[in-house]
């Protein structure tokens, strides 16, 4: 008996330990502290007619957050860019709903080659900051062809592989879009354009390839113009980005976090930032387009 009143005593001893240990644990969980910044989406082209810039807050999984309060003063924001000698002001979003601040590209200029530095002040005084530099060169458009992949969609739609010349002598990293554009005319002449894009592919490095001919993995739906009812049509646009190493490293991790999603073994990816003070990307490129 005494045995048994012995054991009885040691294994109530142990849950108790046991659960304030656990008590413990959850209480350290919840007094983790909250890493809170602004996170920022911004990529510049010389091509662009108007440049933006997405900025946002990160919202914890544990902890406290000021999120909501944050959000109603997103648009108190100041978001400059400038490169060197030239600042710039962007444009301050309407309501606290929209995160986009904008800025007319006649009012600044991107150019390839030049280096540039965006820079945040939200309404509370918190600071981020980041530069990129835009790819000096562009794929040729000459060089971009297509060929057909033999595989088809379940519509007959067939699908195609983008090729072009790697600009040789540098590194170099490319994405790939495909736009598929519905051109209207209203009947005072003004001219809508409806544009939708395929899942693009992102990237895509020079590595071992320098100055050779380089081929997209993935394939896209092309069509030749397709006339519509009333007079609009449809054409497929082609455009290839040359990107810094910023877009590239950013991109590339996103698509490895997106693979690892189903998966509840594997490790969190940490996706690249570029952005001083605060979370996000940075980056630019040098696009050419050209219609199919």
């Amino acid at each position: 008996m005494k045995i048994q009143y012995l054991l009885l005593v040691v294994i109530v001893l142990f849950f108790t330990s046991c659960n304030d240990d656990l008590l413990t644990v959850v209480e350290d969980v919840d007094n983790i502290p909250s890493s809170t910044a602004p996170t920022i989406e911004a990529f510049i082209c010389p091509q662009d007619t108007v440049h933006s810039v997405r900025l946002n807050y990160t919202r914890p999984i544990v902890g406290t957050s000021k999120y909501e309060e944050w959000l109603a003063n997103v648009n108190k924001a100041t978001v400059t860019i400038s490169n060197g000698t030239q600042t710039a002001t962007f444009d301050k979003p309407l309501n606290y709903a929209n995160s986009v601040f904008l800025l007319n590209a006649k009012k600044f200029k991107i150019e390839a080659g030049k280096t540039y530095t965006l820079k945040v002040i939200t309404y509370d005084g918190q600071q981020a900051e980041a530069t990129c530099t835009i790819p000096l060169n562009n794929v040729d458009l000459k060089k971009i062809t297509v060929k057909e992949t033999g595989t088809s969609s379940v519509y007959g739609d067939k699908n195609y592989n983008v090729s072009w010349d790697d600009i040789p002598n540098e590194a170099n990293y490319y994405s790939i879009f495909v736009f598929s554009k519905t051109i209207n005319t209203s009947p005072t002449g003004v001219v809508n354009v409806y544009a939708t894009s395929e899942y693009p592919e992102h990237s895509i490095t020079d590595e071992n390839n320098d100055g050779k001919r380089l081929t997209s993995t993935k394939s896209f739906y092309l069509s030749k113009r397709q006339n519509l009812y009333g007079g609009d049509y449809r054409v497929w646009e082609i455009q290839v980005l040359n990107t810094d190493i910023h877009y590239y490293r950013y991109h590339k991790d996103l698509e490895e976090n997106a693979l690892s999603q189903d998966n509840p073994f594997v490790e969190p990816i940490s996706i690249y930032s570029n952005i001083k003070g605060g979370f996000g990307i940075f980056a630019g490129y040098n696009r050419t387009s050209g219609i199919y």
